[in-house]
C-alpha cells in the first residue's frame, strides 16, 4: 500500500538550513575567494539573506514533503539517504569547474543556444537526455503513488509559465534562464523517498546554492 508522509521535522529543516548556509559560505569564501564569506558578487550580503529567507518556503513546498511509493524502514535508510543527498550536493557546488573541465561556457539564452559549438551541443544533448530520463522516472513514480495527473499538470505548468510570461509581458526583453532558478523550480518535483529522487534533489539544491552564491539571484528578463 502506498503512503504519503510529511516530515516537517525540526531536524530536517535544520539540515536544509545548514546545508544551504554552509554551501553558500564555501562557494563565496573558498571557490570565489571573497574576503567576507557572506558577501555576494556585488559586495553586500543581500544574496545570502535572500537564500536564507527562501529556505522555509522551499522546505514547506518542496524539500520537507516526501512522497513514498512503498513503505520503507527509515532507520535502515538514514545513513544511505544522507550520503545520497549530500554527495551530489557537494559535487554540484563545483559545477563551474565542471564547465571549465568540459570546456563549455554558455548561458541559457536564445542567442547563446543558437550559436553553440560542437562540444557545447554534445554536452547540451547529454544534459537534455538526462533531464528527460529523470523527468520520466519521476512521472512514473507519481503514477505509482496515484498523483500522476496533479504532478504532471504542475510539471507542465512549471515548464510553460516562464515562456508564457515572456510572451505576454516581456516581448521587448530577452529571457535568461539562470541555473539557480532552473534548479529551484525543479527541486519541488524531486520529493520522492527513493535513491534517485533524493540524489536528484541534492544535486539540484547544490546547483541552486552555487548559482546564488557565485552569481546572485539575477533577474530573468533583460531589455534587448
Amino acid at each position: 500500500m502506498t503512503r504519503i508522509t510529511e516530515h516537517h521535522s525540526l531536524l530536517r529543516f535544520c539540515f536544509l538550513f545548514l546545508l544551504q548556509a554552509a554551501g553558500y559560505v564555501y562557494v563565496a569564501s573558498v571557490l570565489c575567494n571573497r574576503a567576507t564569506p557572506f558577501s555576494s558578487p556585488s559586495g553586500n550580503s543581500f544574496e545570502f539573506v535572500k537564500l536564507i529567507a527562501l529556505c522555509p518556503l522551499m522546505f514547506l513546498f518542496g524539500v520537507g514533503l516526501r512522497l513514498e511509493p512503498k513503505p520503507q524502514n527509515p532507520h535502515l535508510l538514514t545513513v544511505r539517504r544522507f550520503l545520497v543527498y549530500l554527495i551530489p550536493f557537494l559535487v554540484a557546488l563545483h559545477c563551474e569547474y565542471l564547465g571549465r573541465l568540459l570546456k563549455v561556457n554558455f548561458s541559457l539564452t536564445v542567442s547563446d543556444l543558437s550559436n553553440l559549438d560542437s562540444r557545447s551541443m554534445i554536452v547540451s544533448g547529454v544534459a537534455i537526455v538526462v533531464f528527460l530520463l529523470l523527468a520520466g522516472y519521476h512521472l512514473y513514480i507519481s503514477k505509482q503513488i496515484g498523483i500522476f495527473l496533479r504532478y504532471f499538470a504542475a510539471f507542465l505548468g512549471a515548464v510553460s509559465i516562464i515562456p508564457l510570461i515572456t510572451i505576454l509581458f516581456y516581448s521587448g526583453h530577452y529571457l535568461h534562464l539562470h541555473h539557480y532558478f532552473v534548479a529551484l523550480v525543479f527541486i519541488c518535483f524531486s520529493r520522492f523517498s527513493t535513491t534517485i529522487s533524493q540524489g536528484t534533489q541534492g544535486l539540484l539544491l547544490g546547483i541552486y546554492v552555487e548559482g546564488v552564491s557565485r552569481w546572485g539571484m539575477d533577474p530573468l528578463w533583460y531589455p534587448m
